[in-house]
């Protein structure tokens, strides 16, 4: 019997019975009518964390939620439950075709349905019964494994300098934080700096600590060596460059590494989905996604959604020593500047 959770429109509430019957799905319903917020049910809801629940049957006939409402519940549906997500809409429309679209592009969401189609039934017995889910699902934990069985990167080697370009979904994201912990974190196997053309950020770092080193062009703080432009003293420079937007997309994918800093909270989804949009269409040449205060179990649970990132937790101290080095993130960086470099 496969089980599955059916949040229907209450007059609907028939309208799948056959198959339901017929090929022997099982499934718990709750009425579209008691819902006030999508989002606030998929919090709520702990039947969906039922490892049996292979599907989330959701029909929005009659709902009044926005688009980017629905994108939120996805993202808190990924959260905890690996079920397959599927939509029904009454008719094709152009904000349906909008969500629909969103769906599949930002949420990986391929099972959304319109109840005029005439292929409805078999698409939708396909969708609840199917094993093609299954197979992928597979082969994504076997890349997996694969990759974590790599081999570790041997340190990077000095030749011409490369240029990692760091920037937020957001702004307050924690992208200028990153960019320091990502500096860190390769300076163990590359002679890392970060660029500090107008001397901005060294000038106000000076404020509060003092200079371990400084000349002309250079100053060092913390540990960390800041720079007015790209020389052959160092070989990996990282540049913050803010928020990702249209006008600095070009320039941020034609970085040797581009590092994409995005937030998982619900409210920041928005924000995560048109920056990974930005990144991606600007086709940049080798992009690390990092999700900046960002427990390691959470991201593995929006991982289905925003695909590959990184997990940095916030640690209020950035220049701590406690703050745990990432290997996984290490190696990631380290194979993309030998790409780079090659």
């Amino acid at each position: 019997m496969t089980q599955i959770f059916y949040l229907r429109a209450s007059w609907c509430a028939e309208e799948f019975e056959e198959i339901f019957r017929k090929h022997q799905i099982e499934p718990a319903t709750e009425d579209m009518e008691r819902v006030k917020s999508l989002v606030q049910w998929s919090r709520r809801e702990k039947l969906l964390d039922d490892k049996q629940i292979s599907s989330i049957l959701i029909d929005l006939e009659g709902a009044d939620f926005g688009n980017p409402h629905i994108l939120s519940t996805v993202q808190q549906l990924r959260a905890y439950s690996a079920a397959e997500i599927i939509f029904l809409k009454q008719e094709k429309t152009e904000s349906s075709e909008q969500l629909r679209a969103a769906l599949k592009n930002q949420m990986g969401v391929e099972d959304f349905y319109y109840k005029t189609d005439p292929e409805l039934k078999q698409k939708l017995i396909n969708a609840l019964t199917g094993q093609t889910t299954l197979l992928a699902k597979t082969v994504d934990i076997i890349s997996e494994a694969m990759q974590e069985t790599a081999e570790e990167h041997k340190p990077f080697e000095q030749g011409k300098p490369l240029l990692v370009a760091v920037a937020g979904s957001q702004a307050h994201i924690g992208t200028t934080t990153q960019t320091f912990f990502v500096c860190r974190l390769l300076g163990s196997s590359a002679k890392t700096a970060i660029l500090d053309a107008n001397r901005q950020m060294s000038t106000l770092l000076k404020g509060y600590y003092a200079p371990e080193m400084q000349s002309e062009r250079t100053v060092r703080i913390r540990g960390i060596t800041f720079c007015e432009e790209i020389s052959e003293e160092h070989n990996v420079f990282l540049q913050d460059m803010g928020v990702v937007c249209a006008q600095n997309a070009d320039e941020f994918a034609q970085a040797d590494v581009a590092v994409l800093v995005v937030g998982t909270k619900p409210w920041e989804l928005e924000y995560t989905a048109t920056a990974l949009k930005i990144a991606r269409q600007a086709a940049a040449r080798s992009l690390i996604v990092i999700a900046s205060f960002t427990a390691p179990e959470t991201a593995e649970g929006v991982k289905p959604v925003l695909g590959k990132l990184y997990p940095a937790e916030y640690y209020p101290d950035p220049w701590s020593d406690a703050i745990p080095a990432s290997e996984e993130l290490k190696k990631a960086l380290m194979e993309a500047l030998r790409n780079a470099g090659c």
